[in-house]
């Protein structure tokens, strides 16, 4: 941990994080640049952590997610671990991602992780349009509300009338919201209790677009 000297702050030293890296002759997946945050932490302080090794040479962890049954959505989803091993989490209500990488890297696996806490929650609605036109999404075939696989024109206006009944469905709940008690829904938000319940017919509701570019292109 490095207190540094007045007027520079942490946010320059991890803008620089290669040149860094350089000076202390490792690669700069081997380090760590972070600025120390809370009662303990300042604008000037920041935290190195160095690596002797490669961090991601060792072989891939295995998700927790294979090990539940269920999973609860509203609990941010292991996501990956980061050069120290520590555990990073996906929120998966109120999160928007997109994937984007050559290919072979991983887009696809990296999307069926995130997706797996929410097909581990049987309380979710779910909506996945693979056009790749493979193989990788078949399983979620079984649990998903509305899913289709294929590249053709067809599944383009397909996924157009999902978005359009998603849109519906958006401002249905806005509507049918007016109507309940602050103490059911406080700020005219879903809660858990809420997206459970099946009288009120608000699950969480996810969309799974795989290779979304040929959509997007059509």
């Amino acid at each position: 941990t490095v207190d540094l000297p007045a007027t520079r702050k942490a946010t320059d030293v991890i803008k620089q994080r290669e040149a860094l890296a350089s000076a202390l002759a490792v690669d700069e997946v081997q380090l760590i640049v972070e600025r120390v945050r809370g009662s303990g932490g300042h604008a000037g302080r920041v935290a190195l952590w160095v690596a002797d090794a490669d961090p991601y040479a060792g072989p891939p962890s295995r998700t927790p997610l294979l090990d539940v049954s269920p999973w609860d959505a509203w609990r941010p989803a292991p996501f990956g671990r980061d050069a120290r091993a520590r555990r990073i989490a996906l929120p998966l209500v109120w999160t928007s991602l997109l994937i984007g990488a050559i290919p072979r890297q991983g887009k696809t696996f990296a999307a069926r992780l995130a997706a797996a806490g929410l097909i581990l929650d049987p309380f979710t609605r779910l909506y996945v349009a693979d056009f790749k036109a493979g193989k990788d999404w078949d399983a979620a075939a079984r649990v998903a509300h509305r899913f289709m696989s294929g590249d053709e024109s067809d599944y383009v206006l397909n996924l157009r009338d999902w978005l359009v009944e998603l849109v519906a469905e958006v401002q249905g709940r806005y509507r049918r919201m007016r109507d309940l008690d602050d103490a059911t829904c406080p700020e005219s938000k879903i809660t858990p209790a809420m997206s459970r319940d099946p009288m009120l017919n608000m699950p969480i509701t996810a969309v799974v677009i795989d290779e979304v570019q040929v959509p997007l292109e059509d």
